[in-house]
């Protein structure tokens, strides 16, 4: 029960008058005249350094502060000025005015006759005036604050002489935690026992509160139904809920797409009289009735304004009264296109080859074979050197699927094909804002993207100096920053690294970094050329021909035995990928079901009439150098079309180009 402070009747004014005089010269008292909780106020505001003689305090809120002071306390004014002006009517007729003070003591508003708001502004005490005991000594909202009950002070109590004159009842307005929200006096220049004036306050602030705690519940109900409104409209899918008659109670954005006509607010509608849905969805309210549980995901088929369809997944939940009873249902409308986009979206983040997939019984890919076997049961960085078209990201992919991450996502980035200025943010994200035409949202990056799974950097020798020791600290760390972000982020990633370089001379030419070659070079798997593994031509070349029927649609039955015969002299500087590309240029002319050399690519044709004369022994460069400079001359020196019939990359040509001396016009 809440303690009320009662004024000491039974001590005359007089006494009292001569106990705070006798204070103030000597700093004591008679407890037995001075209640224990005022003379502990004196002597704290003495403490402070307060001259009780003096004019009392200066400290005042006005203009812009005032203001901000008002807004603070919006609600707390709202709610108890129309108490305080329903008080007024019964005290006017006396010497009486009332006073609304903030939880921190500054007077927000008050009501009085003219002459007595006249005597307290020659008193200093004004709208803005602060009563805390630091400035004010004690005061009816001093005692307030600091015993959060109840109080009547009568005039020799207040700590400085000129408020001598008051005499109040004051009471604190509190939160259901106890807090202070604000305090209420009513007081008067009249000595007397004010019991009514006391009940009067006291019933003020205990309205106070209870409005205050309504409002400030209403306002919590209002923004928690405005947060789940934002929330359901955020969502993509149409949400419905009806009650038992079908009728529409709530709908969100999407949902409302789905209407045939346009709904008016505030008339009810049944759902099927506004979506144009087979089968009907009054149907899933009817199964909902007869069996409590949800309906999941039935196929649905919309037709919308103007008469475009929709196929949709529609799933309904039971609205349940406390009791159990169904009372509604909330539908959620899936549109089966976007569920098929985000599917075929996860599925880039998986590995789409095994080690089964990589081809050749040949004793060098069988060793790379072996050691990406004991690469997948480790968590050791990975590098894949060799070059262009030889099946480096085949071997990546292979990796992850065999390893203990296979159900987790793999992420693959081509270090080359990323303008430098934007490599940064594609691996790791940039934070909303972090430059000019940036997403509002900001935007993942690929590290995040592989979280738990494996990032594949292919080309890892293109990446800029600038930029590889944020690749190192990703690496040894695992913790990244976004681009204009300030907070680390985790990141648990298992990385393999691939190039056509080598990477220990980029190393010595000061092109890459030796702290990061060490870091990515732990486990190293050599995928060697085609023309190391001729043993396994054959088998590929049955295995695009089928690959690549399938997609034409164009029979073929045999393969030529000479076409073997050149695909044996060619040195193929494009490899693997060279090789698809020439038979798939040659089954698009072939004519028959036989394929035949008169069907390739003169680059691959022309092998026997290019090849050695008898004793005489062409090096790989000479094979390499004539391939290429057959390919400029079919191709009309048209660069991309030469490294497009060669199944290799602009820039491995140009490195070719130069490597081999080779000059174009």
């Amino acid at each position: 029960m809440t303690s009320i402070y009662l004024a000491h009747h039974t001590v005359s004014l007089d006494d009292l008058k001569a106990e705070w005089k006798r204070f103030s010269t000597t700093g004591e008292y008679d407890p037995a005249k001075v209640r224990a909780f005022v003379g502990e106020s004196w002597q704290r505001a003495r403490s402070l350094g307060l001259d009780p003689l003096g004019a009392g305090p200066v400290l005042r809120l006005s203009g812009d502060a005032f203001q901000k002071k008002l807004r603070e306390n919006s609600l707390l004014i709202r709610v108890a000025k129309p108490l305080m002006e329903s008080l007024y009517p019964v005290l006017e007729k006396s010497s009486y005015w009332v006073v609304l003070y903030s939880p921190d003591g500054y007077i927000l508003y008050r009501i009085g006759r003219p002459e007595d708001i006249r005597m307290l502004e020659m008193l200093g005490v004004f709208l803005g005036t602060c009563k805390r005991e630091d400035v004010a000594g004690t005061t009816g909202f001093s005692l307030v604050s600091r015993l959060k009950a109840p109080v009547q002070i009568r005039g020799p109590e207040h700590y400085f002489e000129g408020w001598h004159i008051a005499f109040g009842s004051y009471a604190p307005i509190l939160d259901p935690s106890g807090e202070l929200i604000g305090a209420i006096g009513i007081c008067s220049s009249t000595p007397g026992h004010h019991e009514h004036t006391l009940g009067m306050v006291m019933a003020a602030a205990a309205s106070a509160s209870n409005e205050i705690e309504l409002h400030k519940k209403a306002r919590e109900v209002d923004f928690a139904a405005k947060e789940l409104e934002a929330i359901i409209n955020s969502i993509n899918d149409g949400v419905i809920a009806v009650n038992l008659s079908g009728e529409i109670l709530e709908i969100n954005r999407a949902g409302l797409g789905l209407a045939t006509r346009r709904m008016e607010g505030g008339h009810p509608v049944k759902v099927d009289d506004v979506m144009g849905a087979e089968p009907k969805l009054a149907g899933f309210l009817d199964s909902i009735m007869s069996d409590p549980a949800a309906v999941v995901e039935r196929r649905v088929r919309f037709t919308l304004h103007g008469g475009r369809s929709f196929d949709g997944l529609v799933s309904a939940m039971p609205i349940l009264e406390r009791d159990g009873a169904v009372i509604g249902a909330v539908m959620l409308v899936k549109n089966i296109k976007r569920l098929e986009k985000l599917m075929g979206a996860l599925k880039q983040l998986e590995a789409r080859y095994t080690l089964e997939d990589i081809l050749g019984t040949s004793p060098e890919i069988q060793s790379a074979k072996r050691v990406a076997r004991f690469a997948a049961r480790s968590s050791s960085g990975v590098l894949l050197e060799g070059e262009s078209g030889t099946g480096k990201e085949l071997f990546a992919h292979a990796i992850h699927a065999a390893s203990d991450r296979r159900d987790r996502p793999f992420v693959a980035v081509n270090c080359a094909a990323i303008p430098r200025e934007l490599c940064e943010s594609t691996l790791f994200g940039y934070a909303p804002g972090a430059f000019t035409g940036a997403r509002t949202a900001g935007q993942e990056g690929k590290f995040q993207l592989a979280h738990g799974g494996t990032l594949f950097l292919d080309e890892i020798a293109e990446l800029s100096l600038e930029l590889q020791p944020k690749l190192l600290r990703a690496i040894s760390e695992g913790r990244i920053e976004k681009v204009g972000g300030k907070i680390p982020i985790d990141i648990d990633v298992r990385l393999i690294a691939a190039t056509n370089r080598n990477l220990k001379e980029e190393v010595a030419k000061g092109r890459f970094r030796e702290d990061l070659f060490f870091r990515v070079n732990v486990v190293r798997i050599q995928v060697p050329p085609l023309r190391d593994r001729k043993s396994d031509l054959r088998p590929l070349t049955e295995h695009f021909v089928a690959k690549i029927v399938a997609k034409l649609g164009k029979p073929v039955r045999a393969v030529d035995p000479t076409v073997y015969a050149r695909f044996e002299a060619y040195p193929w500087p494009g490899n693997v990928r060279e090789l698809e590309n020439v038979l798939e240029s040659a089954i698009n002319v072939m004519e028959g079901d036989t394929l035949r050399v008169d069907h390739l690519p003169e680059t691959v044709a022309m092998r026997r009439s290019s090849a050695a004369m008898p004793g005489e022994a062409l090096s790989l460069r000479d094979l390499e150098r004539r391939a290429i400079e057959e390919a400029l001359v079919n191709c009309r020196g048209k660069k991309t079309l030469v490294a497009k019939s060669l199944g290799i990359s602009r820039d491995t040509l140009y490195r070719k180009l130069k490597e081999l001396s080779i000059e174009t016009s």
